[in-house]
């Protein structure tokens, strides 16, 4: 499996590669996606569930390949939750294919946290939504550059990162990594 990840990686590196400036941004992103993929992720145990006008504090199963959508405290959260809508495609994909899940993740500063849930809970998205209430997640796992907030996990380990409905490059490797993982499970 990990020989999947460094090829998915390298198929994504020009994607990277392509905003930086010199070898020295080359360098750190892909010390950054090296260190990335071998960190594990859980995520917190207590989320907030948001479906609409629908909360319940629940904890989500990453026994499926989940794509996660990560807003951290860094973020615009206004202009992050006025985008959910382009997500859409990524939960009907998984809702046809049943072979992963997606995951909407808020993880707001202490201060934007009922900011965060009232707006959640104002719009009608379709698909869940959830807010790392008591802001455990902790940001040192994620990186800060943004390319980094839409991954892949396997596992607990990002095996894929980028966001699949920005290119059609990101789709087909996410498409790709799918396939291993679950060839590999079978």
């Amino acid at each position: 499996m990990k020989r999947h990840i460094y090829i998915g990686l390298l198929l994504m590196l020009p994607t990277f590669i392509m905003g930086c400036k010199s070898d020295i941004e080359t360098r750190k992103v892909i010390q950054m996606l090296r260190s990335f993929e071998e960190s594990s992720i859980d995520l917190p145990d207590n989320l907030l569930k948001i479906e609409g006008q629908n909360s319940s504090f629940c904890q989500i199963d990453l026994s499926l390949p989940t794509i996660v959508y990560f807003h951290g405290k860094d973020e615009c959260t206004d202009c992050a939750i006025n985008h959910l809508p382009d997500k859409k495609p990524m939960f009907q994909m998984a809702d046809s294919l049943k072979t992963f899940q997606v995951v909407v993740l808020f993880s707001p500063k202490p201060e934007d946290v009922s900011h965060v849930i009232r707006a959640l809970s104002e719009r009608e998205t379709g698909f869940p939504v959830y807010v790392d209430f008591d802001g455990l997640m902790p940001a040192t796992l994620i990186p800060t550059d943004q390319r980094f907030h839409s991954f892949l996990l396997y596992d607990k380990h990002p095996v894929m990162v980028g966001n699949p409905l920005s290119s059609k490059a990101l789709m087909s490797v996410f498409t790709k990594t799918l396939l291993s993982i679950n060839n590999n499970n079978h």
